[in-house]
């Protein structure tokens, strides 16, 4: 079983086109979700937002480290990813930062 799955996502890591679909799925998904939040947005509900913060955050690290995985070396030459990396690292910064303002969230 977990050799199907180290197959998987390796085929994905290697199967470019296939994961950017997904990914940008993924991105216009998370649009979706900050436009809510901004429309939505209150103290009452904070914990709902910095879930979905969370869980796309890690969703897209998952997609860097495939990509990190599969392209090994050439995935530093390659300056999109560098910029993928740059907006993962803001968003965690900003996540940090968010729930250090907000008092640890308190849920």
């Amino acid at each position: 079983f977990a050799n199907k799955i180290r197959f998987e996502i390796e085929t994905l890591g290697t199967s470019r086109q296939r994961l950017q679909v997904i990914v940008a799925c993924l991105v216009l998904l998370n649009v979706i979700v900050i436009a809510l939040e901004t429309d939505l947005g209150n103290d009452s509900n904070i914990f709902v937002w910095v879930a979905f913060d969370i869980i796309f955050l890690l969703v897209f690290l998952f997609e860097l480290l495939i990509l990190l995985n599969a392209q090994r070396w050439a995935w530093y030459r390659d300056l999109w990813n560098w910029f993928d990396a740059a907006i993962l690292l803001t968003g965690f910064v900003t996540l940090v930062v968010d729930i250090r303002r907000e008092g640890s969230v308190s849920m």
